[in-house]
């Protein structure tokens, strides 16, 4: 396992790099860090490079100086490719990671080979206006109570309840809520129909992102739309060896 940092246009970017073999990029969600994947990346790097690495503004990654765009975290990520020369890569990413992954594969596809979108809120522009307010109040408070986070796990552990709140506040509000401005202004939609790789989209049974599954399917014919029983906005967490098989089955199709 290599540990680092290499320095982008926007700041420098924190990585952790396991295994070797065909690489696969992953990317976590908003106000947590590449420890997200913690559960994963030692049987995902069996027999592939793995590479986790925290979003600018999140995690040990350089604090936001500006607003970034979905396209800006992306050109960070083709940063950190490029130092750790990779020419190729799949990428995975849950919720903005997923809207992330999207935009690699529509913007940069000659640079990724596949993407695995988990659990991402597929919605229009006017559902991020009407749910604003709320969106904002659950990252407003950076250090939140047992009982609230617990719901959004299939079990939250102390080890990582404690690690929620750690992320959330390295990441604090305004780079938090800065990231979500990023994808309320992004169009996921046409980014989809403009993804020129093969998609897989991962939904969890109980998660926020679970009816827009028939937009997933209509946006993904040719892909492939897997619900994860059982699990939330996080089924690499709630179950990982299961999330992990369904991965590297797509990740290992011709």
């Amino acid at each position: 396992m290599g540990e680092g940092f290499v320095e982008t246009e926007y700041g420098r970017v924190h990585y952790v790099d396991h295994g070797a073999g065909p690489t696969l990029l992953l990317a976590h969600s908003g106000g947590t860090s590449l420890h997200e994947f913690d559960d994963n990346v030692e049987r995902l790097a069996g027999n592939r490079r793995v590479i986790v690495w925290d979003l600018i503004g999140h995690g040990d990654s350089a604090p936001h100086t500006r607003h970034l765009s979905v396209h800006d975290h992306a050109r960070a990520a083709i940063a950190l490719l490029d130092q750790l020369g990779v020419q190729r890569t799949s990428v995975a990413g849950c919720s903005i990671g997923g809207t992330l992954a999207v935009e690699l594969g529509a913007s940069f596809s000659e640079r990724v080979d596949k993407a695995i979108i988990i659990d991402t809120q597929l919605r229009p522009q006017q559902w991020w206006a009407d749910n604003w307010d709320w969106i904002e109040s659950m990252f407003a408070e950076l250090v939140q109570p047992f009982d609230t986070v617990a719901p959004r796990f299939r079990e939250l552990t102390p080890e990582l309840f404690h690690r929620w709140n750690v992320d959330r506040q390295k990441a604090g509000v305004h780079s938090m809520v800065d990231i979500l401005w990023a994808v309320r202004d992004y169009d996921l939609v046409e980014a989809m129909s403009r993804l020129a790789v093969p998609a897989m989209a991962v939904l969890g049974a109980d998660g926020p992102s679970i009816d827009c599954l028939e937009e997933f399917r209509r946006l993904l014919p040719g892909g492939r739309v897997e619900v994860l029983p059982g699990c939330g906005h996080f089924p690499m967490i709630d179950d990982p060896r299961t999330f992990e098989a369904l991965l590297t089955g797509f990740l290992e199709e011709v």
